[in-house]
């Protein structure tokens, strides 16, 4: 007996080593800018931040500064996407939506500028929630907005609801926290007119929600439990959408800012930086770490890049999609709520 508990206990100490084993130390390839900025997106080779009013384009693969443009306020959120050959930023702040679109001039070999091309007015604007095909939805400070942008120079309203806060999208459906403790989930598949379909609670001795992603079947949502230095990443099954579930919970931060998910991987920043395999939600397994603070990280191909007091960092993230067939591009928008991913 006593030799099968001693083999036991040596089973237990080599899966756990293999485990540790399989870990990769992150760290930063580039560092773009020494500036602290408070928004952050990317779409493919091109990362946008912001600081204050200005809005700052840059190249990963040429480690540049490509282009500048102001801001009629200080930035609320950014969000950026490609269509066809041409790459649309939203811009939100305190009185709207702007519009903007990086130009090429050939004849000016690497020279890009960005073009304001429209805005939309109303008061309270504030997070983007997602784009999806040409509408994007904004959370305003008294509900959610519908902004149709098919025509840049020229977008308008299309629906609207009173559900305000932060959150995220998984067509055809959103989810918006109403409180500290609870979000609402919205149906959206006509954007003229989204709807209540469903609700989820957490415990109201907790400090608040942080953040919420979703894929897929799954939404994945952050928050600060009671102690103030354990913050959580509840799994939640939506596929009822009358009746999320809760199928696994970590507890591995002690500081969570930001999450993305990609595909089977989910990223988190705070006081550390950590890619999360969640191909098996009821087993996520570590699989690399950095430990430097950030506010924000986006997704985009093999590369993740993230706000850090001092500037930006990226990283090269091909030693953790080994085995990915294809790069993953991801739209996520900005700050440390609202994320959503498209492909």
């Amino acid at each position: 007996m006593k030799s099968v508990k001693i083999f036991a206990v040596l089973a237990i100490i080599v899966l756990c080593v293999q485990s540790v084993a399989s870990e990769l130390y992150l760290e930063p390839i580039q560092h773009l800018a020494y500036v602290q900025f408070s928004h952050l997106a990317c779409c493919e080779d091109y990362i946008f931040v912001a600081k204050d009013k200005g809005l700052y384009v840059f190249s990963q693969s040429l480690g540049t500064l490509l282009a500048v443009a102001e801001v009629p306020g200080n930035v609320k959120d950014i969000a950026a996407c490609r269509r066809g050959r041409s790459y649309y930023v939203y811009v939100t702040w305190e009185k709207g939506l702007v519009i903007y679109r990086l130009f090429y001039d050939y004849r000016l070999n690497l020279r890009r500028d960005l073009r304001e091309l429209g805005r939309y007015g109303f008061a309270g604007a504030g997070r983007i929630i997602g784009v999806f095909g040409p509408y994007i939805y904004i959370s305003g400070r008294d509900g959610l907005y519908v902004i149709e942008v098919s025509k840049p120079e020229n977008p308008r309203q299309l629906g609207y609801t009173s559900a305000a806060g932060f959150g995220c999208v998984s067509y055809p459906d959103a989810f918006i926290t109403s409180d500290y403790w609870s979000f609402t989930i919205l149906d959206i598949s006509d954007p003229r007119d989204p709807y209540k379909v469903g609700h989820y609670s957490l415990p109201q001795d907790i400090d608040g929600i942080a953040d919420i992603s979703a894929s897929g079947s799954y939404l994945f949502l952050a928050y600060n439990g009671p102690s103030l230095s354990d913050y959580f990443i509840r799994i939640i099954d939506i596929s009822q959408i009358s009746n999320p579930t809760q199928v696994n919970e970590l507890s591995w931060f002690s500081l969570i800012n930001d999450i993305v998910v990609v595909d089977n991987y989910l990223f988190t920043v705070g006081d550390e930086f950590k890619v999360i395999d969640i191909s098996d939600v009821t087993d996520p397994c570590l699989l690399g770490y950095y430990v430097e603070g950030y506010s924000e990280v986006c997704v985009s191909d093999f590369y993740a890049y993230a706000i850090g007091r001092d500037g930006l960092d990226v990283f090269d993230l091909r030693g953790v999609f080994e085995e990915q067939s294809e790069p993953v591009t991801v739209i996520p928008s900005t700050w440390g709520e609202i994320k959503t991913r498209f492909k």
